[in-house]
């Protein structure tokens, strides 16, 4: 990506494939439901911010279940069915709140109605500007882990459904972090086809400005990389990656 978000009246950048063919985020979005396995989430995800859609994207794969809703394209809140996934548990998890804390602040929540995060405020237990942040990285966590769900079904739904607490992440770094960190490799090479000695540069009209992302030292070299036009096969040893995370970046 570099420059500005590119102008309406320019093609969309191809997001997934048919075939030989590429659909473009509208196309993505146009089935309503479908298989993971067909149209990985990174795809999903920046078809809606892309489309800037507001509406929930269902993810069920057994008896587990995740609601990620989105307001213009970013997500901004996401049920769970796990556990491990509650705020209380969560910060349990990251040492922000004792054990027994958490399960004084569960009971009072669940005795008056009120949100775990109002209880925790009013008890003085997180401090309102801490609670949100730590909410922000509980939800990220959230979607980042659908990201192993490749067997995963999804589906469209709820474009006049409000949340009820706007968090907002930027739904670009999501995908890069979920497809360096999350995404199964075999998903990133079934969907990166790289002949022998291709070169690669960087999008002419991107749809996300650079500057947007947080980039670690080497995807940042990476990038400066990407200027020059090189073959893939040089691009792992000069930009301190091996061969999977460097594929993992350009998909």
């Amino acid at each position: 990506p570099r420059g500005a978000r590119p102008d309406s009246t320019l093609p969309s950048p191809a997001l997934g494939k048919i075939g030989p063919v590429q659909k473009t985020p509208a196309q993505v979005l146009a089935p309503r439901e479908g298989a993971i396995a067909e149209t990985p989430l990174p795809v999903l995800l920046a078809a809606i911010a892309d489309e800037e859609r507001t509406l929930t994207l269902e993810l069920r794969v057994r008896a587990l279940e995740k609601r990620i809703q989105f307001e213009d394209g970013s997500p901004v809140a996401c049920r769970s069915n796990l556990l491990h996934e509650t705020l209380g548990r969560f910060l349990v998890e990251k040492g922000k709140l004792a054990e027994d804390a958490y399960q004084r602040a569960l009971q009072e929540s669940a005795a008056t109605g009120r949100r775990m995060g109002e209880v925790l405020v009013a008890g003085k237990l997180v401090a309102p500007f801490e609670l949100y942040r730590l909410m922000q990285q509980n939800l990220a966590l959230k979607i980042l882990d659908a990201f192993r769900w490749v067997d995963a079904r999804w589906r469209l739904s709820g474009e006049d459904e409000a949340a009820e607490l706007a968090l907002r992440v930027n739904p670009a770094q999501l995908v890069l972090t979920g497809c360096a960190t999350f995404l199964p490799f075999e998903v990133v090479a079934g969907g990166l086809e790289l002949a022998p000695g291709q070169r690669l540069a960087l999008a002419e009209r991107p749809r996300h400005d650079l500057a947007s992302l947080k980039l670690s030292s080497r995807e940042a070299k990476l990038v400066k990389l990407l200027r020059d036009g090189p073959a893939f096969e040089a691009l792992p040893a000069a930009a301190g990656l091996d061969p999977e995370e460097t594929q993992r970046r350009l998909y």
